[in-house]
């Protein structure tokens, strides 16, 4: 039956209602007197079914209806909303809460149920004369009791918040306490240390001597051959940093400070024991960090890499004894010697890669060591590494040569080749995982010690999907030479003229590439050398381009004029502006006009030569078929023109010049390939011939720049003079000892443009003089011939 869908709430809250019949016909009993069961109206069912419907929201609350006119007069809170043409059904399924309930009567009679916590909650409501429901007497009473609680609790929230900020303030007061502890402590040591090296920078000198002097007279009291033989090699250049400790303590970290001692820490052969050892190596050391460099001097040129695996013992005894031992030896005793001096110390296993035997992958059994230091910062340490190296022979011999790069090296740097298994031990603010580290690009020790920190790429592999040009930034030692191999992975074929180096500023480096073909890929290897750019390069760091199958590739780019720019170029600052490829294709034309960019202390000429059919170079054209014009004040942007009397092709070299180099010698290194086509050209054979004042006063010429002129036609010849402190006064052409004057140009922005509109009556040379500033004589700058 209906009324057995009412919820019991419901019911129990009806049964206040005027006129109502027992709580089981609370539903029905709340219609008008005139309606029974049998005349149920629309709207009364589709009540019952909504109350029916909304079961699972009702919250003990209902919201209070009024019957008007066949429709229902809503109350939420204070407000009541008319619905004049929205059914009840309609209203209240969009409503999400039903608060109370009312259920019109007889004419002008209105009954309300309300809960007990609804009335609590909502003191707007008063409710008189309704039986079985709070008096407002108890709704007062308990509304105090919710007040005071709500109170309560705002203020144990408010002293809550007070203790935090307290003890806020106190942590922040402590902490700025102790950074101040710790600045005046470090000045003081500061301090300290410079007094320190004060006295003894005078007896210095005088110590070094002595204990040479110890050396050369030890000499005839050792027997073993061994002992013998490794103090000649101390005197080897590779050794040049082992036996001083006058240097930064870590060479990739130039704010550490100076230990200010020169101690013979590799010549050290002579003890009793590792703790006779240890305090011979830390007599004369002042912090950790120069007795834990000590240690790693001395192991590093003493302890050979055992290749042979005739000594496994990892017993710092048995290490010193045999002079041999493999990673985790050279780990336990550096630890060891750290240990009696006081230095903590550990030792860290991971994986490897970037060595001549793993220079491909990763492998895990390799060890390190980490040491905490006077600044109670942790730094890296590889005495293994930093030892040697093994050499490319058949025999693999591992070969001494101490490698200070691997102490204390830069962790953002370490990380590319040594993986510990814990990740703390990176020593990184964000560690990176396994398969990052076999993601990264691979660098090899000689990049390490070139600094080679990747910009552009951290990663090995090179994904090209659109075209086959590539673009690899990294940045280096300023005073490491860099070139660029490239070849195909699959067979390490060479390919040649498709890379080329440039270098923006002293350590940033680019290298451009040009893939040669779609679908294939390519090992790209980072060569780096130190001292001067010519001699045998080392492998830096390898990068793997892959250009995808339908990757578009780019004929215009076929190679670049120059695989690097040397030491001239860099000094002179040349840039390419208009001509970035190699191969240069003239349609319709004999003439090509290339701009490049130079710090404005060079000066820049060019050369062309013919290419026979075979590929071979034929002799170098007349120098007139070239011209070099400066096209700004500053001397920063070089116009280099070529003319081709023939269609073919051409090799066109150009050349640069710094301005504080005496004499004529230019430096080459640069080429282009230029193919001219059948078209007909213009009757250009030459370019007008420019004299030395031309270039004294940087001048240059906008038209014409062809050569020679051709009688009987009127040429308007425009000049610009472009010097910073003579500024041109007059200009003209002399012809036979007629002067024919410029007019000068009004308006122009850089130096002083001269006109002249010049009628060619006689077949003789024309020369162009002008005169400047502060200068009494006129000057020839060009020459023209007609014809």
């Amino acid at each position: 039956t209906p009324h057995q869908l009412i919820p019991a709430k419901t019911r129990a809250a009806l049964s206040h209602i005027h006129h109502l019949a027992p709580p089981s016909h609370a539903f029905i009993s709340a219609l008008p007197r005139q309606s029974t069961m049998s005349t149920l109206t629309q709207t009364d069912l589709n009540i019952l079914t909504i109350l029916t419907n909304l079961q699972s929201q009702l919250k003990e609350q209902f919201i209070p209806i009024k019957r008007v006119r066949g429709h229902f007069k809503l109350q939420t809170g204070k407000e009541w909303h008319e619905e004049q043409n929205v059914t009840l059904t309609q209203y209240l399924t969009s409503r999400q809460e039903i608060y109370a309930f009312q259920r019109a009567g007889q004419a002008g009679e209105h009954c309300m149920a309300l809960t007990e916590p609804f009335l609590v909650a909502h003191p707007e409501y008063i409710v008189k004369d309704i039986d079985g429901m709070p008096s407002e007497t108890d709704l007062k009473v308990k509304r105090e009791a919710l007040e005071r609680q709500n109170a309560q609790k705002e203020k144990e929230a408010k002293e809550r918040l007070a203790q935090r900020k307290r003890i806020e303030q106190h942590e922040r007061e402590e902490a700025k306490r102790r950074e101040e502890q710790m600045r005046r402590d470090r000045e003081a040591h500061e301090r300290d240390e410079k007094q320190r090296l004060l006295k003894l920078s005078i007896q210095e000198q005088q110590k070094i001597e002595e204990q040479k002097k110890q050396i050369e007279k030890s000499k005839p009291q050792w027997k073993d051959s061994e002992e013998r033989r490794e103090l000649v090699q101390e005197d080897a250049p590779k050794k040049k940093h082992v036996d001083a400790l006058v240097k930064h303590v870590s060479p990739a970290n130039d704010s550490s400070t100076k230990t200010g001692t020169s101690i013979a820490t590799a010549n050290i052969t002579s003890f009793d024991s590792i703790e006779d050892l240890v305090q011979k190596l830390t007599s004369k050391t002042t912090s950790k960090a120069e007795s834990a460099r000590a240690f790693f001097v001395w192991v590093t040129s003493n302890i050979t890499y055992d290749m042979k695996g005739e000594f496994r013992a990892t017993s710092p005894v048995d290490i010193l004894k045999n002079r041999a031992t493999h990673s985790t030896g050279y780990c336990a005793l550096f630890q060891r010697m750290c240990d009696i001096a006081g230095i903590s110390c550990v030792t860290l296993y991971g994986f490897v890669r970037g060595t001549a035997q793993y220079l491909d992958a990763s492998t895990l059994g390799h060890s390190w060591n980490a040491v905490r230091i006077d600044d109670d910062s942790w730094q890296l340490v590889d005495c293994v590494f930093g030892a040697g190296y093994v050499s490319n022979t058949s025999n693999g011999e591992f070969v001494h040569d101490t490698n200070e790069y691997f102490f204390f090296p830069d962790p953002k740097q370490f990380i590319y080749s040594h993986l510990p298994q814990k990740d703390k031990w990176q020593l990184l603010e964000k560690p990176i995982t396994k398969d990052e580290f076999d993601a990264n690009v691979l660098i090899t020790v000689p990049g390490f010690e070139a600094h080679f920190t990747p910009v552009s790429h951290t990663k090995r592999d090179i994904p090209l999907s659109n075209d086959n040009l590539c673009q690899i930034d990294f940045r280096a030692r300023k005073d490491v030479h860099f070139l660029i191999k490239l070849q195909y992975e699959d067979t390490e074929e060479k390919i040649e003229h498709r890379t080329m180096l440039l270098r923006p500023t002293p350590e940033l480096v680019q290298a451009h590439l040009i893939l040669p073909q779609s679908g294939k890929r390519y090992l790209v290897k980072i060569m780096c050398r130190e001292g001067s750019m010519d001699g045998t390069y080392l492998l830096a760091a390898k990068y793997v381009v892959d250009v995808a199958m339908n990757a578009s590739i780019s004929l215009e780019a076929s190679g670049f004029p120059t695989e690097v720019l040397r030491e001239h170029h860099t000094k002179c600052g040349v840039e390419f502006d208009s001509h970035k490829y190699r191969r240069i294709g003239l349609e319709g034309s004999n003439i090509l006009r290339m701009r490049f960019k130079t710090n404005g202390e060079a000066s820049l000429f060019a050369t062309v030569a013919p290419v026979d059919n075979d590929g071979t170079l034929g002799p170098k054209l007349a120098q007139n078929l070239t011209f070099s014009q400066f096209e700004d004040v500053q001397k920063k942007l070089i116009q280099v023109n070529a003319l081709f009397p023939h269609a073919g092709e051409y090799e066109v070299g150009i050349f640069c010049k710094h301005d504080s180099e005496k004499g004529n010698q230019y430096h080459g290194g640069i080429t282009y390939r230029v193919v001219v086509d059948e078209a007909p050209f213009a009757e250009v054979t030459s370019f007008p011939t420019p004299l030395i004042s031309f270039v004294d006063l940087n001048c240059f010429v906008e038209q014409p720049l062809e050569n020679p002129l051709h009688l009987n036609k009127t040429y308007t010849v425009r000049i610009r003079v472009q010097h910073a402190d003579q500024e041109a006064e007059k200009m003209a052409f002399v012809v036979n000892g007629l002067w024919n004057n410029f007019e000068k140009v009004e308006g122009t922005n850089a130096g002083s443009t001269w006109q002249c509109e010049l009628e060619l009556k006689d077949k003789v040379e024309h020369k162009c003089y002008v005169k400047v500033s502060n200068d009494a004589n006129f000057k020839c700058i060009l020459k023209w011939n007609v014809v």
